[in-house]
């Protein structure tokens, strides 16, 4: 089975070490995307974090 599916399982049990893993592993992807598309560092951190608050459903 895929990890990826494992750890959305484990997050959705509400595993506080699995969403800190996950986060940890696609931050900086999402970042890096986010950085290339709108091009101002500050503002590409604050649209990675509004991206897992609405991944997360906060």
């Amino acid at each position: 089975m895929d990890r990826d599916f494992l750890l959305v399982q484990k997050m959705r049990m509400g595993d506080e070490k699995a969403i800190e893993i996950f986060v940890e592993k696609y931050y900086p992807r999402i970042l890096s995307y986010c950085q290339v598309h709108i091009g101002d560092h500050g503002y590409a951190e604050d649209m990675t974090q509004e991206t897992f608050e609405r991944f997360f459903g906060r």
